[in-house]
């Protein structure tokens, strides 16, 4: 006995031992083999809230020679909150987490714009967010997820859009060790729409995605990137339907003694069947050579068939570039291209050919730092005779509402116009979120304020060109600009430039075409003093196309008033004078975003917009928002308060909308 009992001792030691040399001395002594129990289901985190909101919201619109239009809505909500953790089975089989609110709604609703009705109605109210990760330590890991959500969003100077989103599907990663590859399917519904009747948008898309990445090699990446999407849109004049592949695989090889040279393909295709078919393939190779610390060079080659609505078009383009850096004072960049555009179902050519050089010179000089450069290049277009219209597609394009965007080509359809975003998923509403005008020369693009195109927002634009008799354009420009920073003294921040272009073309034969010639000087200085940031200049553009005069200002402040509050406000002028071609404009804008920590937990945040533009061709606008929002929290108890007022005066209307929201959430 007392023999059985020291072995015993002996070999608990020994397994005591080695369990300390495993674990470093470090936390309990294990004896034995330890293994996660099975449990049906653990509850790890569970939290309650109860949750009230209430919301007003009223538009009114008054437009010349109509009756007044007003809507109303008064909310009230009442929800449970949850907020849990829980595994089923064990921690490695199914860790789900869900936040979810469920309540009921109490809506009135005062309608004009929708038919005079007065309408009272309760509802459920829901919102989730519910992630099931299943075997998330074993080799195929597979998440299920449903999401619900509804916001409010506020659109400057208009009226703000309810906004439902609802979003179901799955994700699966495999082949982690290998080629580390995500499968995910996604149903998603979104639905806004205001009390005005303006918008009245729904979007539905089912779409599969393939994402895999495998490194064949040290030096090697592989990737593949497909996309399966069914879309089908409902806007309040157009709806759009239609169902997108899109596939993309990528191989990258790094070579030379030290991996400095990379070459880099790219295989696409694109399928879209329905509202603007299309047929793409897209073969692109990028070289990238590092001949010394001062010298690199890069070499694009692009093949494309495209086939749009019945038309195909083939393009190959190369380009070569090469930047030189001397003693990190003087840089060169120097790159020349060709490119040919082919429509064999009409005969139909285009031959480009282009070169330019940069020369970027930096010098340190009393008080601080001299920038110049000067630039050349000249471009060659080949165009034969062009006896049916023709696309031109994915032609980028900056939106405002001040300068127009230009589109040029001859005789352009203004019919034809497709204005999507740079996805080319979001397409975009003639009347509601542009105005196109067309010249003989050139079409003008210019976003409205109440739309859906952002202030500056890149878009792309598809167009048809009408006939042409076949032409050769020359094209020369030439451009010099030089700025003077200074950086020490009494001027410290002060930093004035000019820049001036010259673009000229040649047309052959003559009068087949409206050939452009433009000079712009631009002139002005930057001054930062502390946290004011000022800025004027002036810009003088002669050209035979679209000249204009323009004078700005700016003044900016930007003041850090605390850990968590802040005040940036922004201040603009800008006077346009488009002689003979559309008169003036004249656009002012002003910017305030404070936010202010009253006491520990109490935040008050303030934002106030406005913008005038007085325009000799469309009139006037006058836009003024303010927003007031206040933030409290106390241990367990959170508030909110938000107040937003929104005007908009043309000479044809009158928007005006408000919104009072006002939120209270008790959690345990």
């Amino acid at each position: 006995m007392a023999a059985a009992l020291m072995l015993a001792l002996a070999s608990a030691l020994a397994v005591g031992a080695s369990a300390r040399a495993q674990s470093g001395d470090e936390g309990p002594v294990i004896v034995g083999e330890s293994r996660e129990r099975f449990r049906d289901f653990e509850l790890d985190r569970f939290e309650a809230s109860l949750q009230f909101y209430t919301r007003y919201l009223n538009d009114r619109i008054k437009q010349n020679g109509a009756p007044t239009r007003r809507d109303s809505e008064l909310l009230f909500r009442e929800s449970l909150g949850i907020s849990t953790r829980a595994f089923i089975g064990h921690r490695n089989l199914i860790d789900l987490t869900a936040d979810a609110s469920l309540g009921f709604d109490d809506n009135k609703i005062d309608s004009d714009s929708q038919g005079i009705f007065n309408e009272h109605e309760s509802d459920l109210y829901s919102e989730f967010n519910i992630n099931a990760l299943i075997l998330g330590k074993g080799p195929a890991p597979v998440n299920v997820f449903a999401r619900r959500s509804q916001s409010l969003l506020d659109r400057s100077f208009a009226g703000s859009i309810d906004t439902t989103t609802t979003e179901l599907g799955a994700n699966v990663r495999l082949f982690a060790e290998t080629a580390p590859t995500t499968l995910e399917l996604t149903h998603r519904t979104e639905d806004l729409n205001d009390r005005l009747g303006l918008v009245r948008d729904n979007r539905t898309e089912d779409t599969l995605t393939l994402l895999s990445n495998w490194r064949p090699g040290e030096r090697q990446r592989l990737s593949l990137d497909y996309t399966l999407k069914f879309v089908d849109e409902q806007r309040r004049t157009v709806d759009t339907n239609y169902t997108r592949q899109t596939g993309q695989v990528i191989h990258e090889l790094d070579f030379g003694p030290e991996n400095e040279h990379d070459l880099r393909s790219a295989l696409l295709f694109r399928n879209q069947s329905g509202d603007f078919r299309e047929n793409t393939l897209r073969l692109t190779e990028t070289l990238s050579l590092h001949h010394s610390d001062t010298l690199r060079s890069r070499y694009n080659l692009t093949l494309e068939d495209r086939d749009v609505s019945g038309q195909t078009q083939r393009l190959a383009q190369g380009r070569a570039i090469v930047r030189h850096e001397l003693f990190a004072s003087l840089v060169t960049t120097a790159s020349a291209g060709a490119s040919r555009t082919e429509v064999p179902n009409d005969d139909f050519t285009r031959d480009e050919f282009d070169a330019d050089v940069n020369f970027e010179y930096t010098k340190r000089v009393p008080y601080g730092r001299f920038n110049a450069s000067v630039s050349l290049a000249a471009l060659r277009l080949d165009e034969s005779d062009r006896g049916r219209p023709i696309t031109i597609f994915d032609a980028p394009r900056t939106l405002s509402s001040g300068v127009p965007a230009l589109l040029f080509g001859g005789t352009i359809l203004e019919d034809s116009l497709v204005i999507s975003d740079l996805s080319g998923s979001v397409f975009y509403t003639d009347g509601l979120d542009y105005t196109s005008t067309a010249f003989s020369d050139r079409l003008e693009l210019l976003r409205i304020i109440t739309g859906s195109i952002a202030e500056g927002q890149t878009v792309l634009v598809d167009y048809t060109l009408g006939p042409e008799p076949a032409a050769t354009v020359d094209t020369l420009s030439y451009a010099l600009a030089a700025r003077y920073t200074v950086e020490r003294g009494s001027l410290r921040g002060f930093s004035p430039y000019a820049e001036y272009r010259d673009v000229s073309q040649k047309i052959s034969p003559a009068g087949s075409r409206i050939p452009i010639e433009t000079t712009t000087l631009r002139y002005g200085a930057d001054y930062r003093v502390g946290q004011l940031t000022f800025n004027g200049e002036v810009e003088n553009r002669d050209s035979s196309v679209s000249p204009f005069d323009a004078l700005r200002a700016s003044a900016r402040y930007d003041q850090r008033l605390g850990l968590n509050s802040y005040m940036t406000v922004n201040l603009s002028h800008e006077d346009f004078d488009f002689n003979s071609s559309r008169g003036s404009l004249t656009i002012d804008r002003a910017f305030l975003d404070g936010v202010q920590e009253l006491t520990d937990g109490l935040t008050l945040r303030l934002r106030l917009l406005y913008r005038m533009e007085n325009d000799s061709l469309s009139g006037d606008t006058t836009g003024f928002e303010q927003t007031v929002e206040l933030n409290w929290k106390l241990r367990q108890t959170t508030m909110f308060l938000s107040i937003r007022n929104s005007d908009l005066e043309t000479d044809d209307a009158q928007t005006q909308s408000q919104a009072i929201a006002f939120g209270l959430t008790r959690r345990f």
